[in-house]
């Protein structure tokens, strides 16, 4: 019988980050090293996917686009949850991610919905250059809403020709 979680659940992969932030939540700013590979875990999960049932999920870390298998881990979960998978990211190595705009492809059979990225912006000056990398990592004609015009609760979003959104 499977159990419903409510909520999303956070897949916390790496420790690493390739920023310092002060007062970090994660506590990245103390230079913790480490990242946790896919095959390793891929075993568990599909155990507990025997167990409950995500509604959706986040893979989140450190920054998760430093960990090496952070495809593995997009491509393993939605195949096992059958969810859409956020990846939180402070948005700074798209270009760097061989196989993420593949996996973000995924649409959920549960739910209807597809990958998606989440970034959290930890400095105003770098918006100008990141909006230039998600450009240059969407594909097609790109729309792009600011505050108020979506239903994400984010400030900004940009969605492509594919679906994918960032």
């Amino acid at each position: 019988m499977l159990r419903s979680i409510p909520t999303k659940v956070d897949f916390y992969i790496t420790n690493v980050c390739n920023y310092t932030c002060n007062r970090c939540n994660r506590f990245n700013n103390y230079d913790f090293k480490g990242w946790q590979k896919w095959s390793d875990y891929e075993p568990i999960y599909e155990q507990w996917s025997k167990l409950v049932e995500l509604r959706s999920a986040t893979i989140m870390g450190g920054e998760p686009l430093l960990n090496p298998t952070v495809v593995d881990w997009v491509n393993g979960l939605s195949r096992i949850f059958k969810v859409d998978i956020q990846i939180l990211t402070n948005g700074t190595r798209f270009r760097h991610c061989d196989g993420l705009y593949e996996s973000m492809l995924h649409r959920s059979a549960k739910n209807g919905m597809q990958n998606h990225i989440g970034v959290s912006l930890h400095n105003w000056a770098d918006w100008p250059e990141m909006q230039n990398d998600i450009r240059s990592f969407l594909k097609g004609t790109i729309a792009e809403l600011g505050k108020g015009e979506n239903s994400w609760g984010s400030d900004f979003y940009f969605k492509d020709s594919n679906g994918v959104m960032i």
